[in-house]
């Protein structure tokens, strides 16, 4: 991800100021302090801590790989935070996500591969990555015209299930995925390269000429280590055969890394995939999303105290009405003008973006922008 922007402290659009006297409330921050992760980690709770902290509220960290965080949310619970915010990985986000509904403890999930299950106690935060992989597929499809599709993806929970996305929505759009590849982490490009072109031979053996699409499910540095490969083993990532469209690369938002990218050239040019638009002043996705969460949590917050509740007055926060009254919540976030419904958070605008001589730009060769439901 790209270099984080300075935080200016705000309010979520119109709310009025909280009472002097009000309680101080806690909220439970559970996230990686530790291992691995840790980075990534510190790096939300920094951010958590830039729009939340300060007159009321007070966030209280809690390392999600210490005792696990199943653990963590029942000591969140116990201690008497008023919500939850936590889950960046997608085992960690789905553990917690159980572990709250079991507990009814309030959580803003910030997992990317939300549960579909009806929740009473947890807000899944940000964009969900089928969303984003079924724009690309979308894209694909009709503004580019691609009706054959390939998979390549590494063999791991993520690759699985982002294949499973691109093929559900490549699919449902008409498209028609001819081969598809979960290949080992560390295996040679070179003989998966040789691999990928002997199907997609065989695939298209006596088919008359379609545009084709091949969706990698990469990082940024090996699918640039892939791609030569490719083209070495006549794969035509960027030209044409015989009067065909030539195959689009398209990939996920792991791709979205403007430092990166700028270190490529034209290794790239012409690969796309499917991100957050951000407004003006915001530089990465994840940032900005784990403001949202700390915009909305703020916002709910500020609901509870204005509301009356079952009895007929409005009251602090409690664990077990917070993320029961949020349907229809709308704040502003960091990503726009958002809303709670069903149990996420939905508004944001999802755009397009192509590779271009090491920049990544919006690619509008029709519609490269969408909101989904």
């Amino acid at each position: 991800m790209g270099v984080c922007a300075a935080w200016a402290e705000e309010a979520p659009s119109g709310t009025a100021h909280e009472p002097a006297s009000a309680q101080r409330l806690e909220v439970c921050a559970i996230l990686p302090l530790s291992g691995p992760y840790e980075g990534i980690g510190r790096r939300a709770l920094r951010t958590l801590a830039s729009v939340l902290e300060g007159g009321d509220i007070v966030i209280r960290p809690l390392d999600s790989q210490e005792l696990g965080p199943a653990t963590q949310v029942a000591r969140a619970r116990d201690a008497g935070c008023s919500l939850a915010i936590g889950g960046l990985g997608d085992r960690e986000s789905m553990a917690m996500a159980e572990a709250a509904e079991a507990a009814a403890m309030p959580l803003l999930d910030l997992g990317a591969e939300p549960d579909d299950r009806p929740s009473r106690h947890v807000i899944w935060v940000r964009t969900p990555r089928a969303d984003l992989v079924a724009a690309i597929a979308r894209h694909a499809l009709g503004d580019a015209g691609r009706r054959l599709g390939h998979v390549l993806v590494p063999d791991t929970a993520f690759g699985r299930r982002v294949a499973a996305h691109f093929r559900k929505a490549f699919e449902a759009g008409g498209g028609r995925v001819a081969t598809e590849r979960a290949v080992p982490i560390g295996e040679d490009p070179a003989r998966i390269a040789a691999l990928f072109a002997a199907v997609r031979s065989e695939a298209l053996q006596g088919r008359p000429c379609e545009g084709e699409v091949l969706f990698l499910g990469f990082g940024i540095e090996w699918t640039l280590r892939l791609v030569p490969r490719l083209e070495f083993e006549g794969v035509p990532a960027r030209r044409g055969e015989g009067g065909c469209l030539p195959l689009l690369l398209v990939g996920t938002s792991l791709w979205n890394d403007p430092l990166r990218v700028s270190r490529l050239g034209d290794d790239l040019d012409g690969a796309r995939f499917a991100d957050v638009a951000l407004p003006e002043g915001e530089r990465d996705v994840l940032d900005a999303e784990v403001r949202d969460a700390a915009f909305l949590a703020r916002a709910l917050m500020l609901r509870q105290r204005s509301v009356p509740t079952e009895g007929g007055t409005a009251g602090e926060p409690t664990q077990e009405s917070l993320v029961r009254r949020s349907e229809g919540l709308a704040f502003r976030g960091a990503t726009g003008d958002l809303v709670v419904r069903g149990g996420r958070v939905i508004g944001r605008v999802v755009r397009v973006f192509e590779v271009r001589h090491g920049e990544i730009r919006p690619s509008c060769e029709g519609a490269c922008e969408e909101r989904p439901p």
